[in-house]
């Protein structure tokens, strides 16, 4: 990489005679490497709401039956729904990965793991909801 007064060349060398050379701002080399940052970051984000999901979705069906109101006569329902979290928790996490992998530089990417690190919120609230706060406690 050669960085000129005003154009950045990226010389990439392949095999035979497909050489190339790409020339770019400065500025928008720096764009690109602190978008890439960003991404990253939101990739672990998502990844610190989506593995806690998963864990407590699992510890919840295993350790905590159906009661209360609303499950009581209804366990189906109860296993349903951590079912869902589960899958939205497995969702969450193969979305970070993707973003993880990703090499965006006009942030599309960006702003759809953002979303997802939004919307990563409510599994996490529904299964603190039905009941895994009793197991992150342990009573």
């Amino acid at each position: 990489m050669k960085i000129y007064s005003n154009v950045v060349n990226i010389y990439m060398q392949g095999t035979g005679n497909d050489d190339h050379t790409i020339q770019m701002p400065p500025d928008q080399v720096q764009e690109s490497a602190s978008m890439d940052q960003r991404t990253q970051q939101l990739a672990r984000d998502i990844c610190k709401i989506s593995v806690p999901t998963l864990v407590i979705a699992i510890g919840t069906a295993l350790y905590k039956s159906a009661s209360g109101v609303l499950f009581l006569h209804h366990p189906l329902a109860y296993y349903c729904g951590l079912a869902a979290i589960f899958v939205a928790g497995v969702g969450e996490t193969l979305a970070a990965y993707w973003l993880a992998c990703s090499r965006d530089a006009n942030g599309r990417h960006f702003t759809i793991g953002k979303a997802v690190w939004w919307a990563s919120i409510v599994p996490l609230i529904f299964v603190l909801g039905i009941g895994g706060c009793h197991v992150i406690v342990g009573y």
